[in-house]
């Protein structure tokens, strides 16, 4: 009896000196660095307002209304836009000391620019996957476009790779892909 009321007392302290937030901070995936209009965080059944260096965590879905923008910075400095009307789940976000070694992110509607920081081993991937497709890419920036029977990718620079049902292509910098990936050629923009 004495030793549990022990183990309950250290615990006690713990979660007074590191309160829950800052616990569920430590396993943060990212931070939302700019929040404009409404944008919200759906945690399982939980759904609260993004605020300004709000952290992110695995499995977190980022939502955003009619006029809402939301700008995250991912643990290994990547960087991820998204825009209005938009739904994007952090599926997975896991690093290997300092770099990424693990991203997937599901985009079910909605536009986002991702600007990945370079993988620095081959068993590293970031990958997006949509309704329609799986992007894989290796230190790039590259917009995406969702719908529930649609993708549409541009490619700023670098490469992407999309995975669908009719095999595998490659994105080069300054092209675009729709659904039938007929590339075509567009103005590269930097963010």
């Amino acid at each position: 009896m004495h030793r549990l009321s022990l183990i309950t007392l250290i615990f006690i302290g713990i979660f007074t000196i590191f309160p829950i937030s800052e616990v569920y901070a430590a396993s943060g995936v990212g931070r939302a660095v700019y929040v404009s209009g409404e944008a919200w965080v759906e945690r399982g059944s939980v759904k609260e307002v993004v605020e300004r260096g709000q952290v992110v965590l695995r499995n977190d879905f980022i939502v955003t209304g009619a006029n809402g923008r939301v700008k995250l910075v991912m643990s290994d400095g990547s960087k991820v836009y998204v825009g209005a009307k938009t739904r994007m789940g952090l599926r997975q976000y896991s690093m290997q000391g300092d770099s990424l070694f693990k991203a997937s992110l599901d985009m079910v509607f909605g536009k986002a620019r991702f600007f990945v920081s370079k993988l620095t081993t081959r068993s590293s991937s970031f990958q997006v996957r949509t309704s329609t497709a799986v992007l894989g890419v290796r230190g790039t920036a590259f917009g995406v476009q969702v719908t529930e029977t649609s993708t549409i990718v541009v490619q700023f620079e670098g490469s992407v790779g999309i995975q669908t049902p009719h095999g595998l292509d490659v994105l080069q910098s300054g092209q675009a892909a729709g659904e039938n990936l007929i590339f075509q050629e567009v103005k590269p923009q930097r963010g």
